[in-house]
């Protein structure tokens, strides 16, 4: 199954991405800064760099582009934290 993690880079989410990954899923996983896009890939994941938190990184995330991430994804798990 397809999921998209917002939060993967965070405490909880670094944890569940690589769990979803050994049981067979394809996840897409958020994280606030480029530098840390390189953490989701060695976690088997592919990441989407987007802030949140700050409108203005809301802004430069083109709607297209969260919709090319979550695509056709079966379930979207939220454990992004500010």
């Amino acid at each position: 199954m397809r999921i998209f993690l917002a939060g993967a880079t965070g405490v909880i989410g670094s944890r569940l991405l690589p769990l979803l990954g050994a049981a067979g899923h394809e996840v897409t996983g958020t994280t606030r800064s480029a530098s840390r896009a390189g953490a989701i890939e060695g976690l088997g994941g592919s990441p989407v760099v987007v802030d949140v938190s700050e409108r203005a990184g809301i802004h430069d995330l083109r709607v297209r582009d969260l919709g090319q991430a979550v695509g056709d994804t079966g379930r979207l798990l939220h454990t992004a934290q500010s």
